[in-house]
């Protein structure tokens, strides 16, 4: 039972990790794309 409660504790933690990596990277490509947009 407790190594089901770590993997539930743990869960969240990752899913929050995925969310920050993907919100970095859609920053990074919006800062890319309106660089280009400026650029045209």
């Amino acid at each position: 039972m407790p190594s089901n409660i770590k993997f539930e504790l743990k869960v969240p933690e990752l899913d929050i990790g995925i969310i920050l990596n993907i919100l970095r990277l859609i920053l990074i490509l919006d800062e890319s794309l309106s660089c280009r947009a400026m650029g045209i």
